[in-house]
C-alpha cells in the first residue's frame, strides 16, 4: 500500500511544477517588467500598471528564457502631472529565480 501513495505524491508534485522558460512564464515576466519600469521613473511611488488582460498589453515568450513585454504605466512626471507612458521591456529569466533586464524602451 505504501507504493501507490508514493507514486501519487510524486505525480502531484510534478503537476505543480512549471517551466518559467516557456509560455508559463509570460505572466511572471509581465510582473517583473514592472519592477524595471518603476526603477526608471521620476516618481516611482505614483506608478500604476494595467492588468495583463488590458488592451494594448502583451507578454510574449521569445525562446529560451527571454520574454518581450509591451504595456504602459501611468505615473507622475517631473512636474507632477500624471502621464501614460508606453514601454517595451525584454526580460530574461536566469537561474535562482532572478530576472534580468535586457532592454527597456519607454
Amino acid at each position: 500500500m505504501l507504493l501507490p501513495a508514493a507514486v501519487l505524491a510524486v505525480t502531484l508534485a510534478a503537476c505543480g511544477e512549471r517551466n518559467v522558460c516557456s509560455e508559463d512564464g509570460e505572466i511572471e515576466a509581465f510582473v517583473m517588467s514592472q519592477r524595471f519600469v518603476t526603477n526608471a521613473l521620476r516618481a516611482p511611488a505614483t506608478a500604476r500598471f494595467p492588468y495583463i488582460t488590458a488592451s494594448g498589453v502583451s507578454s510574449t515568450h521569445r525562446g529560451g528564457c527571454l520574454f518581450r513585454v509591451r504595456a504602459y504605466v501611468d505615473a507622475q512626471n517631473g512636474f507632477g502631472a500624471n502621464i501614460r507612458t508606453a514601454y517595451q521591456a525584454d526580460v530574461e529569466y536566469t537561474s535562482g529565480g532572478r530576472w534580468r533586464l535586457v532592454d527597456l524602451t519607454m
